[in-house]
């Protein structure tokens, strides 16, 4: 029962408490278990960090199958030695076998997975890079709440109508977002440029996919909006891998969501200090299952 309640998202304490035992002999418990490392790796990987403090590192990492949504393992520190370290020690073979690597625009992840895996191909994380659009937005909105003071409680309240598809819009909603766009030319250029970005949702193809990006840079240039002026230099360095976000299925969606009930674990226990029992408590929350069925399809879209 004592193994069973470390597979769940509660504390050591309310585990002791409803085995009727000591929190010592939970922690014992705990650490006898050894789960290692993958013996080999999976065609499909996940990367991305989250915030720790297990053994005195800021961050951990946390690698993941997305086809088959399980935890492959957790890494105790964001250092691209250590990751190096870690990849290196999978056989050349291993390495081989994968073929897609999905992670947001972490240019450290990006050079040590272009190194250990040179024939895998990398995707830029959809929900990430919308969202690095919609961050451009809100800039361009708090610049404006400044400005415009007679304007500014009506721009703070409604910032959310600007994030919201405008198809899910009540019509008051959408009262208010014409008027934010009435009174502002810079926001009306910038939800121009989201409503444009999004677009690419409809496209498919490879070339129409990259060419979509492209017109969409020239639109910022003409746009004349500073808020918008890091994709300049971005989304070029990351063309391929934006396109594959938006031309395969992938995504860090399951990554994301199992950060989330690691922070969730991590909250409730006020922190978990020993980097071990940590690793093994989230690698027990993973649950095992599903298949590998998307991999022969993005072959075929790659390639056509």
């Amino acid at each position: 029962m004592l193994f069973d309640k470390l597979t769940e998202s509660v504390t050591y304490t309310a585990i002791a408490n409803e085995c009727d035992t000591s929190i010592t002999t939970v922690l014992r418990y705990c650490s006898m278990i050894t789960i290692p490392k993958p013996k080999t790796l999976p065609t499909v990987i996940g990367i991305d960090e989250f915030k720790g403090n297990a053994e005195g590192y800021q961050y951990q990492v946390n690698l993941t199958n997305p086809d088959t949504h399980e935890i492959l393992d957790i890494l105790p520190k964001r250092d691209t030695q250590a990751l190096i370290h870690y990849f290196a020690s999978f056989k050349h073979k291993d390495r081989l076998q994968v073929k897609f690597i999905v992670m947001d625009m972490s240019i450290q992840f990006k050079r040590i997975m272009e190194a250990l895996f040179p024939h895998a191909h990398i995707i830029c994380d959809r929900y990430h890079v919308c969202r690095l659009v919609d961050w451009a937005v809100e800039r361009v909105r708090k610049r404006e709440q400044h400005k415009l003071a007679a304007y500014s409680r009506m721009l703070k309240q409604n910032r959310r109508v600007l994030m919201k598809h405008p198809d899910h819009l009540t019509e008051a909603e959408h009262i208010k977002l014409c008027e934010i766009l009435r009174i502002s030319d810079d926001l009306r250029k910038a939800y121009a440029l989201k409503l444009s970005f999004r677009k690419i949702f409809s496209i498919y193809g490879k070339q129409r996919i990259a060419a979509h990006l492209t017109h969409w840079l020239e639109l910022v240039k003409a746009s004349g909006l500073d808020e918008f002026n890091n994709f300049f230099t971005s989304f070029p360095a990351w063309m391929t891998q934006l396109t594959n976000a938006f031309l395969l299925p992938y995504s860090n969606g399951y990554t994301e969501g199992t950060n989330n009930k690691i922070k969730v674990l991590k909250r409730i226990s006020y922190g978990l200090r020993h980097f071990g029992r940590f690793r093994v408590r989230i690698l027990l929350l993973s649950k095992k299952n599903g298949t590998n069925h998307t991999y022969d399809w993005c072959q075929r879209r790659l390639v056509g």
